[in-house]
């Protein structure tokens, strides 16, 4: 149990960080392959976690399993963007956040069968063994039935406030997700509360950016809405931080 709550902490903090980055660069790179990437990079890593020798192997590929997995999510509303017109665009839509929640609620009574099922005596390891046919089919369709594409007008990179808004998140992600476990040690106080000024100075930086070149990371809109990049990456990695802290 205790092995499988690092494990999914871990996972946590991986795809937070990396769906808050990929957010940000998907209007700069190929959108089918980076999301490729990011299906042949799950699978491996999935892979990797059902062949596990030790606790610290597996903690490190389920990051790397998160982080392959913040990569391929932000394709999937880029992919939606560009084939289907505006009018499905709310149905695609729909559906895609159908598919999230039902896959949300069923992936834990799937996991919790396949292990009592203990598949070829293999125990727990099925779990992620799952993954791997089932990237292989999402790679080859990917491959047939999506057109490549990317922005025709993208906007600057903005390395350094990716780099913040990282920080930012894994200063509060980090304490969140190994503090009861823990016992909430000095230190996850300390680390959420440097969180804050990181975050005003992505803030800031952003401000300067938004005069400088038009391109900021997050884009401050009229009513106070921001860019998608910032503002999906910082929801799912709230949400898998609450998931992972919670008893």
């Amino acid at each position: 149990m205790q092995l499988r709550l690092f494990g999914q902490r871990a996972f946590s903090v991986g795809i937070g960080i990396a769906m808050t980055f990929f957010l940000g660069v998907t209007s700069f790179a190929l959108i089918l392959t980076l999301f490729l990437i990011g299906v042949a990079g799950f699978t491996a890593m999935s892979a990797l976690c059902g062949a596990a020798q030790s606790p610290g192997q597996l903690i490190a590929f389920r990051v790397a399993q998160g982080a392959m997995g913040g990569i391929m999510i932000p394709q999937v509303l880029s992919v939606i963007q560009v084939m289907f017109p505006p009018s499905e665009r709310i149905k695609a839509l729909a559906g895609f956040g159908v598919t999230a929640g039902l896959g949300t609620v069923s992936g834990p009574l799937l996991g919790g069968l396949l292990i009592q099922g203990n598949l070829l005596g293999l125990d727990w390891r099925p779990i992620f063994l799952i993954n791997v046919p089932v990237g292989i089919v999402a790679l080859a369709a990917a491959a047939v039935l999506v057109r490549e594409s990317r922005a025709p007008s993208p906007p600057r990179l903005d390395p350094v406030g990716v780099a913040l808004i990282s920080a930012a998140l894994l200063l509060l992600l980090y304490p969140l997700v190994q503090g009861r476990q823990l016992g909430w040690p000095w230190w996850t106080f300390v680390s959420m509360a440097c969180s804050v000024p990181v975050l005003a100075a992505f803030v800031g930086y952003e401000r300067i950016k938004a005069r400088r070149d038009g391109s900021p990371l997050v884009r401050s809109r009229p009513g106070g809405t921001a860019r998608r990049s910032c503002s999906c990456g910082c929801s799912a990695s709230g949400r898998s931080a609450s998931g992972s802290a919670s008893p």
